[in-house]
């Protein structure tokens, strides 16, 4: 057979399926030497992630060839050049006779020009005697970038005006805009339609989308999704040596770990905000923090989020020693270590908080100061949260805060207003914060206020039983 005809029908709800000649190729299938493989190679889900993002790169172009650092990363497969090369040399065949499916160049011995045929070193490309078919490539390169597809096409081809666009729209709010489009950068890069100068820029910014996706995720409360969005960031960081980016990714998987409110969580988001500073004391922009300012916030930032993963571990930990009927040995030394806690928390929320104020972010100071009013709460200092909570508002008065930032304010007060027993006040206060919630699809602060609104109704059930 001198031809092949290769059909790709792209999938919402599973991996993409592929039709060879009218035969479908399932994971696990014995291509037996056909289509320019070898004996015993099997069809793989790490297979099928490189055939589909060499068959839409032939959508763009069918004559050019894609090298295999570039096919390791465009593909979602994490494989490096070499990864590539010997996963190819092992399963595609140095003789075939008739079509073969994927053709690669190598250079032959002494010659200047490349030459097709021998052990693959690559570049790679579909044969374009195959006729090829794909069938929804938005839902194909969802696949590949592990993001869900929105229906609408990217205007631009301008990664940089891409990017602004959903910094506008996160700081604006709008986080569900916002993803939209950070999508669609997203299946842009992985399908070849957005132009990179080099294999380097492409792997810095699909470091940089995946790490904005995490954080408009984690605003959402997609805490599953966000997750794995921080693993794809970190995974390309460390494929571009970028210790700084790096560091920010961890960052933000401890705040999506700290979404769930159980101990395992908390110490699992405790232990990722510590791995977030360490990467980020070993990378070049830590050595700048004194004379640069966004390095100072950034050195801020991951201190602050050490304090406060620390702040709310020790509440988990008040919390389940509350719920035990019988305190035992070893729940007193839990609650006796909390406490602890709840002071290693405010020394590096305080911390944070003049580091802010001194690289000049008036916004993250007041960010700061209201994670501090969180502490002194937990921990049953409530004169000292009200009078930091006064100074706080006089930050926002001054509109320094975002929507995020002013729903998280109401909410701090609600909670405030609760261990002090003023339930009108945090009922003003709450409803402000789920007015917010509810305006900018801030899934995740709903959540919180839900739980702040459970603990206003035992305030006000426990009042009304005392009272008869």
């Amino acid at each position: 057979m001198n031809t092949q005809t290769l059909i790709i029908h792209g999938s919402a709800e599973g991996p993409p399926r592929v039709h060879i000649d009218d035969a479908l190729l399932e994971f696990g299938t014995d291509l037996d030497g056909r289509y320019g493989f070898g004996d015993q190679v099997e069809f793989t889900p790490r297979l099928l992630r490189l055939v589909l993002a060499l068959a839409l790169a032939a959508q763009l172009d069918a004559s050019r060839y894609t090298p295999a650092a570039q096919l390791g990363v465009v593909s979602g497969a994490d494989m490096s050049a070499r990864a590539v090369q010997k996963f190819f040399e092992l399963r595609l065949a140095d003789a075939v006779d008739g079509c073969r499916l994927i053709e690669f160049k190598i250079m032959g011995h002494g010659e200047r020009k490349p030459t097709r045929g021998g052990r693959s070193r690559g570049p790679y490309r579909l044969n374009p005697r195959v006729v090829l078919r794909v069938c929804y490539p938005h839902l194909c390169a969802a696949y590949l970038s592990g993001h869900e597809t929105p229906p609408e096409a990217i205007e631009t081809d301008d990664v940089e005006v891409l990017l602004a666009s959903v910094n506008a729209h996160r700081g604006g709010g709008r986080f569900s805009q916002a993803l939209l489009v950070m999508g669609q950068t997203l299946m842009a890069l992985h399908s070849g339609a957005l132009p990179v100068r080099s294999h380097h820029t492409l792997i810095h910014y699909l470091a940089k989308s995946h790490d904005l996706s995490a954080n408009i995720m984690l605003e959402l409360g997609l805490t599953r999704r966000g997750i794995s969005a921080t693993q794809r960031a970190a995974n390309y960081y460390d494929r571009g040596s970028n210790s700084a980016g790096r560091a920010h990714a961890w960052l933000t998987r401890a705040y999506l770990h700290g979404q769930h409110h159980d101990l395992v969580s908390s110490r699992d988001a405790l232990a990722a905000a510590k791995l977030a500073l360490r990467h980020f004391q070993s990378s070049a922009a830590y050595r700048r923090v004194r004379r640069d300012p966004r390095a100072g916030l950034d050195n801020a930032n991951f201190v602050g989020s050490i304090g406060l993963r620390q702040s709310l571990l020790a509440a988990s930990t008040v919390e389940a020693g509350r719920r035990h009927a019988a305190p035992n040995t070893h729940t007193r030394r839990g609650l006796k270590a909390a406490a602890a806690d709840f002071g290693r928390a405010e020394a590096r929320l305080f911390e944070a908080e003049r580091g802010a104020e001194q690289a000049g972010f008036e916004q993250w100071k007041a960010i700061w100061a209201m994670r501090r009013v969180q502490n002194f709460t937990s921990a049953g200092e409530l004169d000292r949260a009200g009078e930091l909570l006064d100074t706080v508002g006089g930050h926002a008065e001054r509109g320094v805060l975002g929507p995020a930032g002013m729903a998280a304010l109401h909410r701090v007060a609600g909670q405030v207003y609760i261990a002090t027993g003023a339930d009108e006040a945090a009922a003003c206060s709450l409803a402000d914060a789920a007015r917010l919630g509810h305006e900018y699809g801030m899934s995740y602060q709903l959540q919180l206020v839900d739980e702040l609104y459970g603990q206003l109704r035992n305030l006000r059930r426990h009042r009304q039983e005392r009272s008869t």
